[in-house]
């Protein structure tokens, strides 16, 4: 084990708060660096190199100084000036990646000293700890990717949104095996204080629960063409807004149905800003492949967010003509570089280039001759580059004959040199839930869209319903989120509602949902030809070239 590591490029501020501290205490006590090394049982030399701030120390080494020195650990790590030990927010160890590195957050004493701790480990980073002190207990808390910790006699798997409680009076070690970032809360505490893990624990439910509440921020609509813009049967054009995703900067967007004309496709992007979204500053994505491509259903970054995906519903299929391929199509490319797209598991037909390959494993994994998928997510995995995740909304014998049902199925993958994913198993039932156990849900109602919270760990579904009532049409939809520890044990999702409790009923056929931030989700409607516009706007109805839209805050 290398428990003394030397950064020769950068040299965090933590060193420095470390080798002033040593040296001004080591010489408050009047102890000579000899006598100090003796009595933390370490080298002279170690110590020498501590107080000039030349070696990143492991923490057993630091915790062996401030008992020597008679200090609490926190008095080593942070700046010399500061004497709030609640918000210490101070590196105080650093991996062999950049990414990897623990932040104490904050220490309060008791019968013995209790530490909050924030760590990231990067991909194949690994730390390794001595055994604490008989009686102590930690409590780690996943916040994104999968801790493996293990133990004397056992390894323990933590996934993000999951929290183990273990004896640390025994030889254990971080381990982050997978390909995406580890970040997760650590907890050290003595036996007699063990109450003061609770607080901990009661931050992360209150968190999870706030999730599940929502305030309306923005409501609006989006000029996705020309007014009066006409298709070659000289009807007008609908915008039926089906899919969203956000990279930073722009909402990316697509229609369900084709957006004809020169330089223009059914997928295209526009900034957001702080006013909301700018579609004076609309650009389509015109490249021939992303343009071939029909009934555009949903996005999703990768989990690296280095990659954008898109589907189409996968509804159709003609075996004789290539004329329905267009309809089967799940491409992929660079974000921002969108001339770069490519077909996953192509099968060319009659010059027309289609996911048939995928389609034929879709249909293996359904089990059944009708089927539209509407929902795609990329979540973190144990193996391969992701998990990545297909809505079904209807399936059946065929498309008057099928039911609404809100099915996930899927398969890991891993990104192949050509930027492009290859399946490493067969698709499989991930996820299934019914609406119809919950109060509150007055409609039936299929599966619409899929988006994972990489910033909470946790993945939302959105479901929509278009029934009638009488002789009156009646659209809407719902969103549900759940943590993706809930999701891999196939735990119902939570129903999100108004801050005051009132189920979230969208007034509008939503279709597509986009993380924006920590705090703001934004939803897209494919209403069809319905043009009412509801509490959306003061018009009564929208423009055939206008896509309603919400911004929602988290609560």
């Amino acid at each position: 084990m290398r428990i003394i590591l030397h950064n020769e490029n950068q040299r965090p501020d933590v060193l420095v708060h470390v080798a002033a501290n040593v040296r001004r205490l080591r010489l408050a006590a009047e102890l000579s660096q000899q006598a100090l090394a003796d009595q933390a049982e370490i080298s002279r030399r170690m110590l020498v190199n501590i107080e000039k701030g030349d070696v990143n120390v492991s923490l057993g080494t630091l915790d062996k100084l401030a008992e020597a020195l008679g200090v609490l650990f926190y008095a080593l790590v942070q700046p010399p000036e500061s004497e709030d030990s609640a918000r210490i927010n101070e590196v105080a160890w650093v991996g062999k990646a950049p990414e990897s590195r623990a932040v104490l957050l904050a220490s309060k004493p008791a019968t013995q000293e209790v530490e909050l701790w924030s760590w990231t480990l990067a991909p194949g980073e690994r730390y390794d700890s001595a055994p604490d002190d008989a009686g102590w207990h930690e409590m780690l808390v996943v916040t994104q990717g999968e801790l493996t910790l293990t133990l004397e006699r056992e390894d323990i798997v933590i996934r993000a949104g999951d929290f183990h409680v273990y004896p640390s009076d025994q030889a254990y070690a971080y381990r982050n095996t997978g390909t995406d970032m580890l970040r997760f809360i650590r907890n050290v505490s003595p036996r007699t204080q063990s109450c003061m893990a609770c607080p901990i624990v009661m931050m992360f439910r209150f968190e999870e629960q706030r999730m599940a509440k929502v305030r309306i921020t923005q409501q609006g609509t989006i000029h996705c063409f020309p007014a009066g813009l006409k298709d070659e049967d000289g009807k007008l054009v609908n915008a039926e807004i089906s899919a969203v995703a956000y990279d930073g900067e722009r909402l990316l967007m697509a229609s369900d149905k084709p957006i004809p004309g020169e330089g223009r496709s059914a997928v295209f992007s526009l900034p957001l800003d702080s006013s909301g979204p700018d579609d004076s500053q609309l650009e389509y994505l015109t490249t021939p492949l992303i343009r071939q491509a029909v009934k555009y259903e949903d996005f999703a970054l990768t989990t690296d967010g280095r990659h954008m995906l898109a589907t189409t519903g996968f509804d159709r299929i003609d075996s004789e003509s290539h004329a329905l391929n267009a309809y089967n199509h799940l491409l992929i490319w660079p974000l921002g570089e969108p001339d770069k797209v490519q077909v996953v598991d192509p099968d060319p037909r009659d010059g027309v280039e289609g996911s048939l390959e995928f389609r034929q494993k879709l249909e293996a994994a359904i089990g059944q001759p009708y089927y539209k998928i509407e929902g795609l997510a990329v979540v973190p995995s144990d193996r391969g580059d992701g998990l990545i995740l297909f809505g079904v909304r209807e399936q059946g014998n065929s498309h008057d004959d099928f039911a609404y049902v809100r099915r996930v199925i899927g398969a890991r993958y891993a990104m192949t040199d050509s930027d492009n994913i290859e399946f490493i198993e067969e698709l499989h039932d991930v996820y299934a839930f019914d609406p119809a156990e919950y109060d509150g849900v007055d409609h039936e109602c299929g599966l619409s869209s899929l988006e994972y919270d990489p910033y909470h760990a946790r993945l939302y579904l959105v479901t929509s319903f278009e029934t009638e009532q009488g002789s009156e049409e009646v659209i809407g939809g719902y969103l549900w989120v759940l943590s993706l520890a809930d999701f891999h044990a196939g735990k119902p999702p939570t129903l999100v509602t108004h801050e005051d409790g009132r189920v979230l009923e969208f007034e509008h056929k939503a279709e597509g949902l986009a993380v924006l931030d920590r705090e703001r989700l934004f939803v897209v409607y494919d209403n069809d030809r319905n043009h009412e516009l509801g509490s959306v706007d003061e018009r009564d109805e929208r423009h055939s070239c206008e896509a309603p839209y919400t911004m929602l805050a988290l609560v």
